[in-house]
């Protein structure tokens, strides 16, 4: 009967690492968005680094205090509008 259990025991483990693994595969898609308007192209990689930029630059912290950030672009105002870790807010111009 133990010999049994063992073996239950290790194709559950297994069936759940599995799926473990295809999990964090779905997880870790790559996506690429670019922003075209009014003759320019901005990517979303572009995006971030210059909101980085404004959170290094004009809000005077450190890369490694960001923990999260929200980005609305507004094309119609040229205007980026970001949310640094869910409550510090600033803008840029595209």
């Amino acid at each position: 009967m133990a010999a049994t259990k063992t073996v239950t025991d290790k194709v559950e483990t297994k069936a759940k690492t599995t799926a473990r693994k295809t999990a964090t595969k779905k997880a870790t898609m790559k996506v690429s968005t670019t922003l075209q308007f009014a003759g320019k192209s901005i990517s979303d990689e572009d995006l971030v680094k210059m909101a980085k930029e404004v959170w290094k630059s004009e809000l005077k912290k450190k890369v490694a205090e960001l923990s999260s950030l929200e980005l609305y672009v507004k094309p119609e105002e040229n205007t980026v509008y970001c949310v640094f870790n869910g409550d510090i807010t600033g803008s840029y111009q595209l």
